[in-house]
């Protein structure tokens, strides 16, 4: 792996084992197949080193603050760089502009964990459309479960938020590209509360929100071992899924899902207006594509936002 950081200290803290750093100015990197890593880093002087500490990824940047998406950037880039290398990883402590599901504001707060991710399967995945959020929710629980004091803590609200005694510690979101039945590219987006609890504005759907060191101590773990753990489930799972295996990943979603036999109600979810109650009640079953069987209704519920009612 290929590492690069515009600022040493916070790359030494998610990299303490590494030592060893050269200074490279980003002006050499001035072709077309690369691009790319002046549209991630805006300061001029960065730290490069090589290590094969993090297998399966090529490129690892790190950033001290970025001033946009990540994860927008990545899929923007996917677009129309056709050569963009596969297993791109960026981190970033603090940042501005980065949101979630349907732009909803994420506040990307310094200690906290950011992490954005550029794959290229290109091959046919099955049930890729719910297939890669699901990998990156089971791969967030995994990585708290590891955490002393935290198996079995969180648990997954439909579709894509982590949380922990009903508030919010994680989210997660994901966006492919597809060529008919062959996904060529993924990009998933990753934000980790660690430090801090975002303020956030209390809402029917999301009522506070949390951070690891509410429930830990700040001294038992630190974000390099939560990092490193993480990577390591991102890429167990996405070869799993891959080599077909989507059955075991939703299995897992579904164990850890905080809405099954839960009473709940589900609105619309617009880009612009008020939502909507679309149904109350119990939610019995969750299918093989995420959609919701609600006790008394035939007909099963594929989108919208979900409010715990009990």
């Amino acid at each position: 792996m290929i590492i690069y950081a515009d600022y040493k200290k916070y790359a030494l803290k998610v990299l303490p084992a590494i030592k060893s750093w050269k200074s490279v100015n980003i002006e050499k990197f001035n072709t077309s197949d690369n691009s790319f890593i002046h549209k991630i880093f805006k300061k001029k002087l960065l730290y490069f080193t090589e290590t094969d500490f993090i297998p399966d990824w090529q490129y690892l940047f790190i950033t001290k603050h970025s001033d946009q998406s990540q994860f927008d950037l990545l899929y923007n880039l996917s677009k129309n760089n056709p050569k963009l290398p596969d297993g791109i990883l960026c981190l970033a402590d603090s940042g501005s502009n980065f949101h979630g599901y349907r732009n909803r504001e994420w506040n990307a707060h310094s200690g906290n964990l950011h992490l954005s991710i550029f794959k290229k399967p290109n091959k046919p995945v099955l049930n890729f459309n719910v297939g890669f959020t699901i990998l990156a929710a089971v791969s967030v629980i995994q990585t708290l479960d590891k955490i002393p004091g935290m198996k079995n803590k969180a648990g997954i609200k439909w579709v894509n938020d982590i949380l922990i005694d009903n508030a919010k510690i994680s989210g997660v979101i994901t966006q492919t590209i597809s060529q008919q039945d062959i996904v060529t590219a993924v990009v998933f987006g990753i934000g980790l509360n660690i430090e801090k609890a975002p303020t956030i504005e209390s809402n029917t759907f999301v009522h506070k929100s949390t951070c690891l060191y509410d429930h830990i101590k700040k001294d038992d773990i630190g974000i390099s071992e939560i990092f490193r753990t993480l990577i390591d489930n991102l890429s167990k799972n996405y070869k799993m899924l891959l080599d077909g295996d989507y059955q075991i990943l939703l299995n897992f979603y579904k164990k850890r899902s905080l809405i099954l036999n839960r009473e709940v109600a589900i609105y619309t979810d617009p880009i612009e207006g008020e939502d909507s109650l679309i149904i109350k009640g119990k939610v019995n079953k969750i299918g093989n594509d995420l959609e919701l069987y609600i006790d008394g209704n035939d007909n099963p519920v594929r989108q919208g936002r979900i409010v715990l009612l009990d």
